[in-house]
């Protein structure tokens, strides 16, 4: 006896009536799930912890709640405004929409994200370890590409030479248009001027490992607590911040910790991003001779003539230069 054979038609029936039953048991099980859980209401994501989230409610900020993500939800950072709701079981809560960003702070790719709605990035520097000012060009930038201002931070003052060149480059970036302090933990008021510039913003510290970013949080809130580390014995910052937190300010505004990186890509920028980057580049853009000028050794480019005439200097444009090689280097299609 031959095998009975199921047709087009009837293949079409039996799928449709799978979809309605597994379509009947995902709305049982979701309605079940909502039975479980309170009232929505808003709130903001101030530590990850990777599968979970501890939020801060609008309405009652002091209790911070450990919620879940639900699954069809992007990515989530510190920063974030979310919608939440309580569990009626547990004390915990679900995390159940994003609300609309400023901005994203991507750390290198789009895929390394570091926090959200930031309106300040304060750059640590230190004498020691050794400052790297292209990085500080990068941290530039990149405040510049996501719509953030920049503050300059020099911790440990005391380490300070009259001679230092290290406030040569405060100089020339307060020139730029970026506010610089000197900061120092160890002395009483050694953090008043950072205080100030740091009054009703949402500041993220950024900074290479070993300048002291740790101490500082300690420093300026009371409750962080955060474990830190002294140099290495190649001068190399040890990381002791793992986890991105954010901390709300006695005078007001918040501050946001994160892990110490050595470097900052900007490899998702395009030529035309990047050279907006530098804020002296500015006013000749669009200026040259070539619209596709690389500002190398092109006839009447107006970048140039700029650094001929002092009003921008050779080592930003040498930044400019390795910033955009690395980027071509890295493969990004854009960058050409």
């Amino acid at each position: 006896m031959s095998k009975r054979r199921i047709t087009d038609l009837q293949s079409r029936r039996i799928e449709a009536n799978q979809a309605k039953r597994k379509a009947r048991a995902l709305s049982t099980e979701v309605a079940f799930e909502e039975q479980d859980l309170g009232p929505e209401a808003t709130g903001k994501i101030v530590a990850h912890f990777g599968a979970s989230v501890l939020v801060e409610p609008a309405l009652s900020p002091e209790s911070l709640v450990s919620c879940s993500i639900r699954q069809n939800l992007p990515a989530l950072v510190v920063g974030d405004d979310v919608v939440w709701q309580p569990s009626l079981k547990t004390e915990g809560g679900v995390v159940g929409a994003l609300l609309t960003r400023k901005n994203l702070l991507y750390r290198g790719s789009i895929d390394r994200l570091v926090a959200s709605n930031v309106d300040q990035l304060v750059v640590v520097l230190a004498p020691e370890p050794a400052p790297g000012v292209l990085t500080l060009d990068r941290y530039c930038i990149a405040g510049e590409h996501f719509g953030c201002d920049i503050l300059v931070v020099v911790n440990k003052k005391d380490l300070l030479q009259p001679d230092d060149p290290l406030l040569q480059t405060l100089e020339t970036y307060a020139q730029l248009g970026y506010p610089t302090v000197l900061a120092q933990t160890t002395e009483v008021d050694g953090l008043k001027a950072l205080k100030h510039s740091l009054v009703g913003k949402t500041n993220i510290l950024v900074g290479q490992s070993g300048v002291g970013k740790s101490s500082i949080v300690n420093h300026l809130i009371a409750e962080a607590k955060e474990r830190t580390s002294g140099l290495t014995t190649s001068s190399r910052g040890k990381h002791t911040t793992s986890t991105t937190r954010l901390w709300h300010l006695a005078d007001g505004g918040d501050l946001i910790d994160s892990p110490g990186v050595r470097q900052f890509w900007l490899t998702t920028l395009d030529d035309i991003d990047l050279q907006k980057g530098f804020v002296e580049f500015r006013p000749f853009l669009g200026e040259c001779r070539f619209r596709n000028c690389s500002h190398e050794k092109e006839p009447n480019c107006a970048i140039l003539e700029a650094v001929e005439a002092g009003k921008i200097s050779t080592e930003r444009l040498q930044h400019f230069y390795q910033i955009r090689s690395e980027n071509h280097a890295f493969g990004n299609p854009d960058a050409k």
